[in-house]
């Protein structure tokens, strides 16, 4: 049920816009990445 809300809520933010560039998304989580 997990992974089914998951993907829901991916598909609502691509809807609604709330999704950043991979690049922008790479700068983003860089402190986690190291």
């Amino acid at each position: 049920m997990a992974v089914r809300e998951a993907i829901m809520r991916g598909e609502m933010a691509v809807a609604e816009g709330r999704v950043v560039p991979h690049a922008e998304a790479k700068t983003r989580m860089a402190r986690w990445l190291k």
